[in-house]
């Protein structure tokens, strides 16, 4: 009677400490899934972002179209000594994975080398107007030097583009 006594009370603090550890570990996996679901939230708001982004940089930067939009500006300031260099291209392989090394898009990048003399206020009229252009574009120097009544700027524009989409 004893020995079946001690054999349940055995098997049941066996069964107990068993018990005990299957809720610990069933409480670490539902933390772990709950931080795996965190993560995967926030991966698809980032992949939504990327898309986003994508869609608004996907295509070739048309320089010729953008050359005549900063005319146009030189124009309706009236800057008259203006003048537009493109310099160079640059173009950067992007990776979406270590697995899709090929599949990244690239980035393009145009630089254009912007020369022109006015007074102070137009050409901080020009630059305003260049800046409000719909293109995705940075003024990435911008160098004055004095001259005769006049400044002369020298400038140099870089317009971006993201070549192939990779938008899933």
């Amino acid at each position: 009677m004893k020995q079946t006594i001690l054999f349940c009370l055995i098997g049941l603090l066996l069964t107990g400490g068993i018990y005990l550890n299957r809720q610990q570990e069933a409480g670490r996996l539902r933390a772990e899934e709950t931080r795996l679901q965190a993560d995967k939230f926030l991966l698809q708001q980032q992949a939504t972002e990327i898309a986003e982004l994508a869609k608004q940089l996907t295509g070739t930067t048309d320089v010729a179209t953008f050359t005549e939009a900063l005319y146009s500006c030189a124009r309706r300031t009236g800057i008259r000594d203006h003048e537009v260099i493109t310099t160079r291209v640059n173009a950067e392989q992007q990776a979406r994975g270590k697995r899709n090394r090929s599949k990244g898009a690239t980035l393009s990048e145009q630089q254009l080398e912007v020369v022109l003399t006015a007074d102070f206020r137009r050409i901080a009229e020009y630059i305003d107007q260049v800046q409000k252009l719909g293109h995705h574009q940075r003024i990435s120097k911008l160098t004055l030097t004095p001259g005769d009544k006049q400044l002369k700027a020298t400038m140099v524009i870089n317009l971006y583009s993201l070549g192939e989409p990779y938008v899933r």
